[in-house]
């Protein structure tokens, strides 16, 4: 069963149509990079396969409709990293109690996180290098390392979907790639990530699939070694191929 299905997934605003007839799916072990120019629809593409925003189309998310299951059933399947590194959200908050967050789809009754929630939380952290910034308060982290708080947020989450918009936004090159092999290892693991990336040589380094959008339509989506080529990344940025250094296909997985 796929992770997550669209057929001729769908959103409009104020008449203006935003993601069109976009048709995609997410398998075990798939690592989806989503690409195009500013203003494709990525963003809203992704909310929308959360059931975060009005769609049309057909939709499943591990056997459910995320527009229509309730929120903790849709944070068991998959966990959700924005765009936002906000500190003032976060005030008052260690680094680890911001990841514990996390295991809110998972606590009782009375929503008090036990040892096992925080050995989860703890490994999260690990796995994105932060496990000594535990104690710190979150709200006077760098951008980057809340940027990867959160990303361990939603590896604590533990479900087996990863939607995550630009998670290498304000990371250094290091960072860069301790975020996206977590990333990776989740998936190797038997789970699956959908990431919007905005650098094509990320991407084609990290990536098994990729999904092209332009004007809120798929310009392409399959195995990244057919999709992530000069050939078609030149016309979706318009640019001639060169200015994009790609040389030969992206590495077997």
């Amino acid at each position: 069963m796929s992770l997550l299905s669209a057929q001729g997934l769908s959103v409009s605003l104020r008449g203006r149509a935003l993601v069109r007839e976009v048709s995609f799916a997410v398998e075990p072990s798939m690592r989806l990079a989503v690409l195009g120019p500013n203003g494709a629809g990525k963003s809203t593409l992704v909310r929308a396969a959360l059931g975060l925003v009005p769609s049309s189309g057909a939709l499943t998310l591990a056997g459910v409709d995320p527009r229509t299951a309730p929120r903790r059933e849709v944070a068991r399947r998959a966990g959700y990293l924005g765009q936002e590194a906000d500190g003032a959200a976060l005030e008052g908050l260690s680094a680890l109690e911001v990841v514990l967050l996390g295991r809110t789809p998972h606590l009782g009754a009375f929503g008090v996180p036990g040892p096992n929630d925080v050995a989860a939380a703890t490994a999260a952290l690990d796995a994105v290098g932060l496990v000594a910034f535990a104690d710190r308060d979150a709200s006077r982290l760098s951008g980057g390392e809340r940027r990867l708080v959160l990303l361990a947020r939603v590896l604590a989450q533990q479900a087996a979907l990863l939607v995550l918009d630009e998670p290498t936004a304000f990371l250094d090159l290091r960072h860069h790639h301790v975020a996206l092999e977590a990333v990776k290892a989740h998936a190797q693991a038997g789970g699956a990530a959908l990431a919007v990336l905005h650098e094509v040589s990320q991407a084609r380094a990290w990536a098994t699939h990729a999904l092209l959008l332009k004007d809120g339509a798929v310009a392409a989506f399959g195995a990244a070694a057919e999709v992530l080529t000069a050939q078609a990344l030149a016309p979706l940025y318009g640019v001639p191929p060169e200015v994009l250094g790609l040389h030969g296909v992206p590495e077997s997985r």
